[in-house]
Protein backbone atom coordinates (compact mmCIF):
# COMPACT_ATOMS: atom_id res chain seq x y z
CA UNK A 1 0.00 0.00 0.00
CA UNK A 2 3.09 2.31 0.60
CA UNK A 3 4.52 1.97 -2.40
CA UNK A 4 1.00 2.49 -4.20
CA UNK A 5 0.44 6.15 -1.95
CA UNK A 6 4.30 6.95 -3.39
CA UNK A 7 3.07 6.33 -6.68
CA UNK A 8 -0.51 7.15 -7.35
CA UNK A 9 -1.64 9.38 -3.71
CA UNK A 10 -4.03 8.42 -1.72
CA UNK A 11 -7.06 9.85 -3.64
CA UNK A 12 -7.89 6.53 -4.96
CA UNK A 13 -8.00 4.36 -2.00
CA UNK A 14 -10.81 3.38 0.25
CA UNK A 15 -12.29 4.00 3.31
CA UNK A 16 -10.90 1.28 4.85
CA UNK A 17 -7.74 1.16 3.19
CA UNK A 18 -6.92 4.62 4.22
CA UNK A 19 -8.05 3.23 8.02
CA UNK A 20 -5.27 0.22 7.35
CA UNK A 21 -2.56 2.39 6.39
CA UNK A 22 -2.99 4.62 9.72
CA UNK A 23 -3.52 1.68 11.88
CA UNK A 24 -0.05 0.37 10.82
CA UNK A 25 1.33 3.18 12.27
CA UNK A 26 0.97 1.93 15.55
CA UNK A 27 0.39 -1.47 14.65
CA UNK A 28 2.93 -2.39 12.39
CA UNK A 29 3.06 -6.25 12.57
CA UNK A 30 -0.57 -7.08 12.34
CA UNK A 31 -3.17 -7.32 9.52
CA UNK A 32 -4.89 -4.09 9.97
CA UNK A 33 -8.00 -4.98 7.62
CA UNK A 34 -10.12 -6.62 10.10
CA UNK A 35 -9.42 -3.76 12.69
CA UNK A 36 -10.85 -1.11 10.12
CA UNK A 37 -13.66 -2.87 9.05
CA UNK A 38 -14.44 -3.30 12.59
CA UNK A 39 -13.96 0.27 12.90
CA UNK A 40 -16.05 1.20 9.85
CA UNK A 41 -18.83 -1.19 10.99
CA UNK A 42 -19.24 0.28 14.89
CA UNK A 43 -19.21 3.80 13.72
CA UNK A 44 -20.71 3.79 10.44
CA UNK A 45 -18.33 5.59 8.53
CA UNK A 46 -14.68 6.97 8.68
CA UNK A 47 -15.65 10.71 9.60
CA UNK A 48 -17.45 8.97 12.60
CA UNK A 49 -14.34 7.06 13.19
CA UNK A 50 -12.15 10.24 12.86
CA UNK A 51 -14.42 12.43 15.43
CA UNK A 52 -14.94 9.42 17.75
CA UNK A 53 -12.79 10.03 21.07
CA UNK A 54 -10.21 8.02 22.50
CA UNK A 55 -12.27 6.14 24.70
CA UNK A 56 -14.95 5.15 22.03
CA UNK A 57 -12.29 4.06 20.07
CA UNK A 58 -10.77 2.32 22.26
CA UNK A 59 -13.79 -0.23 22.99
CA UNK A 60 -13.37 -1.63 19.23
CA UNK A 61 -11.70 -4.97 19.40
CA UNK A 62 -7.98 -4.60 18.23
CA UNK A 63 -7.66 -0.76 19.05
CA UNK A 64 -5.35 0.04 21.73
CA UNK A 65 -5.02 2.55 23.74
CA UNK A 66 -1.95 3.98 22.09
CA UNK A 67 -4.03 3.35 18.95
CA UNK A 68 -7.00 5.48 19.88
CA UNK A 69 -4.78 8.34 20.92
CA UNK A 70 -2.98 7.94 16.97
CA UNK A 71 -6.50 8.00 15.46
CA UNK A 72 -7.90 11.21 17.42
CA UNK A 73 -4.42 12.81 16.94
CA UNK A 74 -5.55 12.87 13.16
CA UNK A 75 -8.72 15.53 13.99
CA UNK A 76 -6.28 17.73 16.26
CA UNK A 77 -3.62 17.65 13.58
CA UNK A 78 -6.60 18.58 10.30
CA UNK A 79 -8.29 21.47 13.12
CA UNK A 80 -4.56 22.86 13.38
CA UNK A 81 -4.04 22.89 9.83
CA UNK A 82 -7.16 24.56 9.34
CA UNK A 83 -6.41 27.21 11.90
CA UNK A 84 -2.41 27.93 10.21
CA UNK A 85 -4.87 28.35 7.27
CA UNK A 86 -7.17 31.13 8.46
CA UNK A 87 -4.14 33.51 10.20
CA UNK A 88 -4.51 37.64 9.49
CA UNK A 89 -8.25 36.23 7.98
CA UNK A 90 -10.59 39.56 7.51
CA UNK A 91 -13.54 38.81 9.99
CA UNK A 92 -15.22 42.00 8.93
CA UNK A 93 -18.94 40.60 7.73
CA UNK A 94 -21.10 38.10 9.66
CA UNK A 95 -20.24 35.60 6.24
CA UNK A 96 -16.04 35.81 7.03
CA UNK A 97 -17.13 35.24 10.81
CA UNK A 98 -19.58 32.01 10.28
CA UNK A 99 -16.65 30.95 8.32
CA UNK A 100 -14.16 31.42 10.59
CA UNK A 101 -15.73 29.75 12.84
CA UNK A 102 -16.69 26.43 11.19
CA UNK A 103 -13.32 26.10 10.37
CA UNK A 104 -11.71 26.68 13.97
CA UNK A 105 -13.40 23.84 16.03
CA UNK A 106 -16.62 22.37 14.49
CA UNK A 107 -17.08 18.92 15.15
CA UNK A 108 -15.67 18.94 18.82
CA UNK A 109 -16.98 16.13 21.12
CA UNK A 110 -15.56 18.40 24.11
CA UNK A 111 -16.83 22.11 24.62
CA UNK A 112 -14.27 25.04 23.47
CA UNK A 113 -14.25 28.09 23.47
CA UNK A 114 -12.36 30.29 20.94
CA UNK A 115 -11.10 34.35 21.68
CA UNK A 116 -10.08 35.69 18.47
CA UNK A 117 -8.36 39.21 18.44
CA UNK A 118 -8.21 41.32 15.58
CA UNK A 119 -7.07 44.93 14.69
CA UNK A 120 -8.33 47.83 13.27
CA UNK A 121 -9.13 46.39 9.84
CA UNK A 122 -10.85 43.93 11.05
CA UNK A 123 -8.02 41.11 10.62
CA UNK A 124 -6.86 38.24 12.72
CA UNK A 125 -4.23 39.23 15.21
CA UNK A 126 -4.11 36.01 17.10
CA UNK A 127 -6.59 33.17 18.91
CA UNK A 128 -6.25 31.37 21.55
CA UNK A 129 -8.79 28.47 22.52
CA UNK A 130 -10.09 27.09 25.72
CA UNK A 131 -11.19 23.40 26.22
CA UNK A 132 -12.62 21.27 28.82
CA UNK A 133 -12.54 17.73 29.83
CA UNK A 134 -16.04 17.41 28.85
CA UNK A 135 -19.23 18.25 26.33
CA UNK A 136 -21.03 20.81 29.25
CA UNK A 137 -18.61 23.31 30.05
CA UNK A 138 -15.50 25.63 29.65
CA UNK A 139 -13.89 27.69 31.85
CA UNK A 140 -11.37 30.18 31.47
CA UNK A 141 -9.82 33.76 32.56
CA UNK A 142 -11.74 36.93 31.39
CA UNK A 143 -9.20 39.12 33.40
CA UNK A 144 -6.31 37.12 31.21
CA UNK A 145 -8.44 37.65 28.16
CA UNK A 146 -8.80 41.69 28.75
CA UNK A 147 -4.49 41.88 29.39
CA UNK A 148 -4.37 39.79 25.98
CA UNK A 149 -6.36 41.97 24.09
CA UNK A 150 -4.06 44.84 25.63
CA UNK A 151 -0.73 43.25 25.03
CA UNK A 152 -1.94 42.22 21.42
CA UNK A 153 -2.98 46.39 20.73
CA UNK A 154 -6.55 44.66 19.92
CA UNK A 155 -9.49 46.86 18.53
CA UNK A 156 -11.95 43.82 18.39
CA UNK A 157 -12.44 40.58 20.02
CA UNK A 158 -14.90 37.61 18.68
CA UNK A 159 -16.16 34.68 21.06
CA UNK A 160 -16.75 31.80 19.35
CA UNK A 161 -17.75 28.41 21.64
CA UNK A 162 -19.45 25.28 20.59
CA UNK A 163 -22.81 23.44 22.37
CA UNK A 164 -21.64 20.02 21.82
CA UNK A 165 -24.59 17.73 20.78
CA UNK A 166 -26.95 19.92 21.79
CA UNK A 167 -28.87 23.44 20.80
CA UNK A 168 -27.20 26.88 19.75
CA UNK A 169 -29.75 29.28 21.69
CA UNK A 170 -27.57 30.89 24.49
CA UNK A 171 -27.93 29.78 27.84
CA UNK A 172 -27.92 32.53 31.08
CA UNK A 173 -24.61 32.14 31.66
CA UNK A 174 -23.78 32.63 27.71
CA UNK A 175 -25.49 35.98 27.94
CA UNK A 176 -24.16 37.49 31.64
CA UNK A 177 -20.72 36.45 29.82
CA UNK A 178 -21.05 38.31 26.78
CA UNK A 179 -22.36 41.45 29.11
CA UNK A 180 -19.65 41.58 31.26
CA UNK A 181 -16.92 41.10 28.34
CA UNK A 182 -18.99 43.88 26.15
CA UNK A 183 -18.97 46.26 29.73
CA UNK A 184 -15.49 45.14 30.01
CA UNK A 185 -13.79 46.13 26.81
CA UNK A 186 -16.41 48.75 25.77
CA UNK A 187 -14.52 51.06 28.58
CA UNK A 188 -10.99 50.01 26.73
CA UNK A 189 -12.63 51.02 23.43
CA UNK A 190 -12.42 47.67 21.87
CA UNK A 191 -15.30 46.19 20.73
CA UNK A 192 -17.02 42.82 21.17
CA UNK A 193 -17.44 42.08 17.50
CA UNK A 194 -19.58 39.16 17.94
CA UNK A 195 -20.30 36.01 20.29
CA UNK A 196 -21.34 32.71 18.30
CA UNK A 197 -22.61 29.20 19.61
CA UNK A 198 -21.90 26.79 17.56
CA UNK A 199 -22.72 22.95 17.45
CA UNK A 200 -21.57 19.79 15.70
CA UNK A 201 -24.77 19.63 13.54
CA UNK A 202 -23.27 22.81 11.69
CA UNK A 203 -26.13 25.23 13.41
CA UNK A 204 -25.01 28.80 14.63
CA UNK A 205 -26.08 31.68 16.80
CA UNK A 206 -25.08 35.06 16.18
CA UNK A 207 -25.11 37.82 19.05
CA UNK A 208 -24.40 40.27 16.82
CA UNK A 209 -27.25 39.33 13.82
CA UNK A 210 -29.89 38.97 17.43
CA UNK A 211 -29.10 42.15 18.48
CA UNK A 212 -28.03 40.75 21.34
CA UNK A 213 -24.51 43.09 21.63
CA UNK A 214 -26.43 46.32 20.82
CA UNK A 215 -28.78 45.72 23.19
CA UNK A 216 -26.25 45.42 25.78
CA UNK A 217 -24.35 48.49 24.99
CA UNK A 218 -28.06 50.14 24.66
CA UNK A 219 -28.68 49.02 28.52
CA UNK A 220 -25.46 50.12 29.75
CA UNK A 221 -24.82 53.02 27.73
CA UNK A 222 -24.97 55.46 30.85
CA UNK A 223 -22.42 53.46 32.63
CA UNK A 224 -19.92 52.72 29.85
CA UNK A 225 -17.06 55.56 29.39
Amino acid sequence: MRDRMLKDGLTGFQDHELLEMLLYQSIPRKDTNKIAHELLRTFGSFGNVIDATPQQLAMVKGVSEATACNLAMIKEAWSRWKVSKVQRKRLATVEEISEFVGQLISNEYVEKLVVAYLDANSKLVAQKVYSSNNSTEVVFNQQAVVADAIRLGARGVLFCHSHVDGGVVPSREDVQLTERMVIAFASLGIAVVDHVIFNNHGEQYSFYQHQLIQKIIEKHKNTII
